[in-house]
């Protein structure tokens, strides 16, 4: 059975990088941008994702 690509990092034990996932992310807001009303994103809010991501390693 084939799996796609956002399976195959979904599923990734390491988890991958913060800066990939959130580049990622980003990605898939980008496809749904149609969907989304209104969306704020502060450099706080990327810290802590980041920060988040680097502690669990």
């Amino acid at each position: 059975k084939e799996m796609d690509w956002k399976t195959l990092l979904a599923i990734n034990p390491q988890g991958g990088s913060p800066k990939l996932n959130i580049a990622l992310a980003f990605r898939e807001l980008a496809e749904n941008a149609q969907n989304i009303n209104n969306l704020n994103i502060t450099p706080d809010l990327l810290d802590s994702l980041i920060s988040e991501e680097q502690a669990q390693r």
